[in-house]
């Protein structure tokens, strides 16, 4: 009896204090209330005091007005979601992505924003009656986003699937590493798309996405080449620019250059097969390291 004795006086000199900090906190957050979100986070920072029983209670009003913009909040990020993510017609595509990628991408975006929200008012609001409401939307939102982000997955997946079969626009790393085309255009056999899909999987990857090992092996085998590939791609534009740019006189020796260039690549060396393909490793690492290398 003396213990709770002694609290209740404790608290009851807490009291005015209490009251105060309420109507200071209340006074400074006054201009706040268009900003629903910069507000929760002006209440994360002071979420200590809500622990005191009666500052959560004298800011009771506050804290209900406050869930009720975040209920309409949420609803917004569900109608961007519907926008962005379902349908596709506001998405900001990402340079060099697919739009299966885009949108995994904009949807994981979306649900994330939700879970810390609703991960935030839970510690602040869960008292609150109308705290249901914001966790209902919020939960249904994230289990629309999962949803919708598996759906993409296996699209994407049917779609990079389809693209490793045996047509010559395969993904996978085959045949000739170059060659020159009918025009005399010098021509690298490195797919822009497995260069794209590069890109893709280390998108998918860095959010924690399980890949189907068939996806993650071509992707594992394209990066072997891909610094080879840039390289070959800017040796490729070279010559294919600076061939608008001479003299038709001057075109036979630039044609001797990339029939030597080609002869430098596809020369036999001992233990070599001949032609050098993208299936031979070792072979296009001995190869054109030395002839791509930096001159000093």
């Amino acid at each position: 009896p003396a213990w709770r004795a002694a609290v209740a006086e404790h608290e009851n000199r807490l009291a005015p204090i209490e009251s105060q900090i309420a109507a200071n906190f209340r006074r400074q957050t006054a201009g706040l209330h268009e900003s629903p979100l910069v507000l929760l986070r002006e209440f994360g920072r002071f979420r200590h005091l809500l622990g005191r029983p009666k500052i959560r209670q004298a800011l009771a009003h506050e804290r209900e007005a406050l869930v009720s913009q975040l209920v309409e909040h949420v609803d917004g990020l569900e109608q961007s979601f519907d926008a962005s993510v379902r349908d596709g017609a506001q998405l900001e595509l990402t340079c060099n992505l697919s739009p299966h990628v885009n949108r995994i991408v904009c949807c994981r975006q979306i649900t994330v924003r939700a879970h810390e929200l609703l991960n935030n008012c839970r510690a602040l609001f869960a008292d609150l009656k109308n705290f249901a409401d914001l966790e209902q939307a919020a939960s249904g939102l994230l289990s629309r986003g999962r949803r919708e982000e598996k759906e993409l997955l296996q699209q994407w997946s049917d779609e990079v699937e389809a693209a490793l079969d045996d047509r010559p626009e395969s993904l996978r790393m085959r045949g000739q590493l170059m060659h020159i085309n009918k025009e005399g255009l010098l021509t690298v056999n490195y797919s822009e798309r497995l260069v794209r899909l590069l890109r893709e999987v280390r998108q998918l990857s860095e959010l924690g996405l399980h890949l189907k090992p068939e996806i993650t092996a071509v992707a594992a085998e394209g990066e072997k080449f891909y610094r080879y590939g840039v390289m070959l791609k800017k040796v490729a534009n070279f010559f294919n620019k600076i061939e608008k740019q001479i003299i038709p006189q001057q075109r036979p020796m630039l044609l001797d250059a990339l029939v030597e260039f080609e002869k430098i690549v596809t020369k036999p060396t001992n233990g070599g097969s001949g032609e050098l393909t993208w299936s031979t490793p070792t072979e296009c690492e001995g190869r054109l390291a030395p002839q791509l290398a930096p001159r000093p």
